[in-house]
């Protein structure tokens, strides 16, 4: 990469993306936390999830610590750290073999900084970068994405607490649910950064059914996440040409418009499956990572996932004829419950520095 397209880079992620506050709004903020977690190349989960770590803590501020910051604010984390109150281990399957940054975290938990992890997924022990043993037997604050990250923690921590994704911060029960009855949307997604087993057998039963939606009149959308995912839709709107390519959504309620007005859903990113849940939009999620089935796990809706070495046509079919069998009640209550859960610990881990 030249010299050129190194600063481009550093100041589209340091200046364009809306990631970092300005001089004033850090200098005459009542408290400032540190963010680590995945930012910088536009993916929508990643920017989801920050969304509602501000979301949860605001009118604080939330910062992220970056290789690519602004100045002033790079200035400001240097020269200033015993301003900040805490450190926010935001969503996404961090805790695992990477650990960015670890002797300035380290130095920000030895001047007994709390922690706070905003529905964090874990990977097996045994893979864990050993930074995150140190960080990790602090007391923790919030909690993890589900149960099989709980899993993966026993032994090590066993007093964990699960608060599902960290977007169920965003969680409105007032707006949950299909507006339209008579919607003939059905919402696609394709995409993942890695291959994962059987990958070509699900994706021709997923493209299988889109076709089949297609004949049967359907409005076929494909809501992409990512770049990656932009390449794939297009490739599949190259087949079926009747197919409508969506943008990568700027924010939450632009994405929440979408499934609301949506009969069925079916795709891979975990965050179009989320974005599902939370709009109340019948769904299939392809579980090509364990992080979905633990995600649905916390809110009681694994039924609604299957791993790629077991999708079929048949059974995407089915789950899109039985779409109205969902339990709604049920994970609104569970989705209420993971949200207050979040606020709580957000209130006595703002308590612990205070």
């Amino acid at each position: 990469m030249g010299i050129f397209a190194k600063f481009k880079q550093y100041y589209d992620e340091a200046y364009c993306l809306n990631h970092f506050p300005s001089s004033r709004e850090l200098f005459a903020a009542k408290r400032v936390y540190f963010y680590y977690g995945f930012l910088g190349d536009r993916n929508f989960g990643d920017e989801l999830v920050f969304d509602a770590a501000r979301h949860l803590f605001s009118p604080d501020l939330v910062v992220p610590v970056r290789r690519r910051m602004p100045l002033h604010v790079a200035l400001f984390t240097r020269l200033n750290k015993k301003r900040f109150a805490g450190i926010i281990v935001g969503g996404g399957t961090l805790v695992g073999p990477s650990l960015y940054n670890k002797d300035f975290f380290q130095e920000l938990i030895d001047l007994g900084n709390p922690i706070f992890m905003h529905g964090t997924g874990i990977q097996k022990m045994p893979v864990w970068n050993q930074g995150w043993k140190l960080f990790l037997k602090r007391k923790i604050f919030g909690g993890v994405r589900g149960p099989m990250s709980v899993q993966n923690m026993s032994g090590f921590k066993d007093d964990i607490k699960i608060v599902g994704d960290a977007a169920f911060a965003l969680f409105n029960p007032a707006s949950t649910g299909i507006k339209d009855p008579e919607s003939k949307t059905v919402l696609i997604n394709l995409g993942a950064h890695d291959d994962f087993e059987k990958i070509g057998e699900a994706r021709k039963a997923f493209e299988a059914f889109v076709a089949q939606m297609i004949q049967l009149g359907a409005n076929v959308e494909f809501f992409p996440c990512h770049d990656i995912d932009i390449e794939l839709g297009l490739q599949l709107k190259q087949r079926y040409p009747s197919i409508t390519m969506l943008k990568v959504p700027k924010n939450f309620e632009e994405a929440k418009a979408h499934f609301q007005r949506a009969t069925f859903a079916v795709g891979e990113r975990l965050h179009f499956v989320v974005m599902s849940v939370l709009s109340g939009c019948p769904f299939l999620s392809i579980n090509y990572a364990k992080k979905h089935e633990d995600m649905l796990l916390s809110v009681g809706l694994s039924s609604s996932g299957l791993a790629p070495k077991d999708l079929t046509l048949e059974k995407i079919r089915t789950a899109f004829d039985q779409r109205d069998k969902i339990d709604w009640a049920s994970a609104n209550q569970k989705l209420s419950h993971l949200q207050s859960l979040q606020k709580q610990q957000m209130a006595e881990f703002q308590s612990a520095k205070s």
